[in-house]
């Protein structure tokens, strides 16, 4: 039986002496984790990927935001933020055609109308 002399993925993954990792594993790892961990775009809290999110009109940019900040949006009167309501509405009526949806050029199958 033949046995390949090309290294594996998983010999090359572990370090040398066989004590763990190679630095560059270790690093994709913990920028796996980080990239899996949502913030708060207000003050910055690690929030759950279910959160609350915010119109902020002047620019309409829609912001994550932790419970505490979506509260203190909704609260402030005449401000910038508005909250994006969570729950869904099917328009029975609503028809727009394949060249309509084309001219929008949005380039994902979701839209957000404000």
């Amino acid at each position: 039986m033949a046995t390949s002399s090309a290294p594996t993925l998983a010999a090359n993954a572990g370090s040398s002496s066989g004590a763990g990792p190679r630095p560059w594993v270790a690093a994709l790892r913990g920028f796996a984790a980080a990239s899996r961990l949502t913030r708060c775009e207000l003050c910055g809290q690690a929030i759950d990927l279910v959160h609350d999110h915010l119109l902020d009109t002047p620019v309409r940019r829609t912001l994550c935001a932790c419970a505490a900040c979506a509260a203190r949006a909704e609260a402030e009167v005449g401000g910038d933020l508005r909250r994006i309501p969570a729950e869904t509405r099917l328009l029975d009526d609503f028809l727009m055609s394949d060249g309509e949806w084309d001219a929008m050029a949005i380039p994902i199958g979701l839209a957000f109308f404000y």
